[in-house]
């Protein structure tokens, strides 16, 4: 899913689509796509916990941006999104008043954020390998006390 905030910070596979062919016509994807990192492997299924609040899910997804931090200490980069805008080169304090929190490693990253529908705590993990994918993922579901939600 890619969200444009010049179309009410909702999904466009039409937008995305256009995009992609100006970049292939104007001979740019090429270089673009070849600069990109990866492969990245991902979970068949995102794991998502069930809170009572919104409020709640929230606080979950900043106790476990910063205990993941901990856990797997010198991140290339810390981001977070406050207020529909994504910072770069976050501060651990500046954790409390994002929605969102990605950070990324030289061969994985993680994203917490709450959903914008229900109360529920997203976990999206990537890696590049199955072991690390697995690995990573399993120690920052613990991070989560309730159960997943289905």
């Amino acid at each position: 899913h890619y969200f444009y905030r010049e179309f009410y910070c909702c999904e466009s596979s039409l937008i995305t689509t256009l995009r992609l062919l100006h970049l292939c016509a104007a001979g740019r994807l090429e270089s673009l796509v070849e600069g990109l990192p990866g492969p990245w492997l991902a979970p068949a299924k995102e794991p998502a916990f069930r809170f009572d609040h919104r409020e709640d899910a929230l606080s979950a997804c900043r106790t476990a941006a910063r205990a993941g931090i901990q856990m797997f200490p010198a991140p290339l980069e810390v981001m977070c999104e406050c207020d529909w805008q994504v910072r770069r080169r976050c501060a651990l304090a500046d954790i409390e008043q994002a929605e969102a929190i990605r950070v990324d490693y030289r061969d994985w990253w993680f994203c917490v954020r709450p959903s914008g529908t229900e109360p529920l705590a997203r976990l999206s993990v990537e890696a590049r390998s199955e072991q690390e994918l697995e690995t990573k993922l399993a120690a920052l579901c613990e991070l989560f006390h309730p159960a997943p939600a289905s």
